[in-house]
């Protein structure tokens, strides 16, 4: 890897994001003598014996070449420097380094993967606070924290307004961070409204990217717009095929049709596509659950908690699967387990509803439903629709109450002391010139 870029040695070629750079034979062959040499300069002489195997060309030749993989590294081309006497060096910048390395590891979804890309994108807003990507590669953790229930919303979301409040203040508002704030607006403050300005503003602004889409998927979904939900994801697709989340959300919303069939037909390309996944294999579980192949759907579940075992609410969905089908001990063995986390680390209270209520303990799931709205739970966004409530949502008069409760659930506790909360834009569009971001 050379920053954003892969050096493939064996093919010749260097890639960007999965896409051929352009480099003609000679160009890649001086790029891949400097990058052997990082940091230290190549001189002349070396250059020939490596790169031209011996052969004199000219001076001129030479920094024509560098010239050429200049070009073709694009905004990274004054990464190559000359200095007379020494050569050409291949210097990366530090916070280059640390950025790939944050972004690499956030996409595992898993906690130590979130922890660990917070603190390279923390080192790089140490290293340069105007660098407006490490604030947001802070607030895409955070974001990522709340989706997979790791942590408690409250204390993630303040984390993840102000890692979008930094990278308003230094870089402007752009396309993504728009997306960011109506993902936190909706999850969390349940204010479907002010998300959904934000995400007009990102949707116009920038509509090849595929994460907007998502999210007007999904609210379209939660309030029951379920052929509008399939037509924002089928324009997610066009704009990433690739995109990790979108064959999740594409199962949650196939689910929310009841069209189980279609579900595991989705979930099956998804593992194929992204093995080591556990959300991927979190909803083909779900989707199998619904078709009635409960074995294969068990499986599942315990390949996802393998792969993520600090995701609480994997180990909850299993409980929820053996209850419904007969291992009611098995199903008790995990509940106490994730009582007894609980005590020192968050568990999402609307998958021990979805236990407690699989085990028959109404009085109980309704509880932990009321927990779920007070500490504003990120799954709640889908309790109209989600065929898991479907039995708790038959209790017509509790249910109407938690319905009620989460609706009054406008608005989110002040940030605290020395946190700044992001300002809403005003005019709708750009507060400032916007800033875009690799990822």
């Amino acid at each position: 890897m050379l920053g954003p870029f892969q050096v493939d040695v064996r093919t010749c070629r260097v890639l960007r994001d999965g896409i051929a750079v352009r480099l003609r034979n000679q160009a890649f062959h001086v790029l891949k003598v400097l990058a052997w040499n990082t940091g230290n300069y190549v001189d002349y002489e070396e250059l020939l014996r490596e790169a031209w195997d011996g052969r004199r060309v000219s001076r001129h030749t030479v920094a024509s070449t560098v010239g050429a993989v200049r070009t073709a590294l694009a905004e990274c081309g004054n990464w190559i420097i000359y200095k007379p006497k020494l050569g050409y060096c291949l210097r990366i910048p530090r916070s280059e380094d640390l950025a790939r390395t944050g972004w690499h590891v956030l996409n595992r979804c898993t906690p130590e993967g979130l922890d660990m890309a917070i603190q390279y994108f923390r080192e790089m807003t140490r290293q340069e606070p105007s660098n407006v990507e490490g604030f947001y590669g802070m607030a895409r953790c955070y974001f990522k924290m709340l989706a997979c229930g790791i942590g408690a919303p409250r204390d993630v979301y303040r984390r993840l307004q102000y890692a979008l409040n930094r990278a308003v203040a230094v870089g402007g508002w752009s396309a993504q961070i728009h997306t960011e704030m109506a993902w936190g607006l909706w999850l969390v403050e349940g204010n479907v409204e002010e998300a959904q300005t934000h995400l007009d503003i990102s949707l116009k602004a920038d509509p090849s990217r595929a994460s907007p889409h998502m999210c007007q998927a999904l609210i379209h979904a939660s309030h029951k717009r379920l052929d509008a939900a399939l037509e924002s994801l089928n324009r997610a697709r066009l704009a990433d095929p690739l995109q990790a989340s979108l064959s999740a959300s594409e199962i949650l919303v196939r689910l929310c049709r009841h069209e189980w069939q279609a579900a595991v037909e989705v979930g099956v390309e998804a593992v194929k596509i992204h093995p080591y996944l556990h959300f991927e294999r979190t909803y083909y579980a779900q989707a199998l659950e619904f078709a009635g192949d409960i074995q294969e759907a068990l499986t599942q579940y315990r390949n996802a908690s393998a792969l993520a075992p600090a995701v609480r609410s994997v180990r909850a969905l299993e409980a929820r699967c053996l209850a419904r089908n007969g291992q009611r001990d098995a199903a008790l063995a995990i509940l106490e387990e994730l009582k007894q986390i609980r005590i020192s680390a968050y568990v999402d209270a609307y998958y021990m509803a979805l236990v407690m209520g699989a085990l028959g303990r109404r009085e109980e799931a309704f509880q932990e439903l009321e927990r779920a709205v007070d500490e504003h739970s990120t799954n709640l966004y889908m309790l109209h629709v989600d065929p898991k409530m479907d039995d708790l949502r038959a209790d017509h008069m509790r249910f109407s109450a938690i319905s009620a409760n989460l609706s009054g659930r406008r608005g989110f506790d002040s940030a605290p002391a020395g946190i700044a909360v992001p300002k809403r834009p005003e005019s709708g569009a750009m507060a400032k010139s916007s800033v875009q971001i690799r990822r």
